[in-house]
């Protein structure tokens, strides 16, 4: 078997592709927030319960790019709990350098939510490549 390695995937002209996630992130916001894998990504920033800072190791070129953020459902005795994620969803929630973070819960059988700590948080970011 044969390994291909390389730094940059490039457009034919030169250019970078804008095909690849320019930042991806796969983290536990419970307790420590604790990175598990990643590109593009220096850190995570515990603000509040529910809220985090992802920060960049290299700046993306301008606001424009876009998250991609998961959530899930949790399963109780009593129903479903489901878990909404969402990431840097205007401008004042993300700049070249970093996105927010947040979790909340809404449960199922009383119309509700509140914020929450995540064991899964799972982020990709594409566009804004410098």
């Amino acid at each position: 078997m044969s390994t291909l390695k390389v730094g940059t995937i490039q457009n034919a002209d030169g250019t970078r592709t804008k095909y690849t996630a320019s930042a991806w992130v796969n983290f536990s916001g419970a307790n420590t927030p604790t990175i598990r894998g990643s590109k593009n990504v220096s850190g995570i920033t515990d603000l509040a319960s529910g809220e985090f800072r992802i920060n960049f190791e290299t700046a993306m070129a301008d606001n424009n790019y876009t998250c991609v953020s998961t959530g899930g459902v949790i399963e109780t005795t009593a129903g479903q709990i489901y878990q909404v994620h969402a990431c840097g969803t205007n401008l004042q929630e993300k700049t070249t350098t970093y996105a927010l973070y947040q979790t909340r819960t809404v449960d199922n059988d009383a119309p509700s939510m509140g914020t929450t700590d995540s064991e899964s948080c799972y982020a990709a970011f594409f566009g804004g490549d410098a």
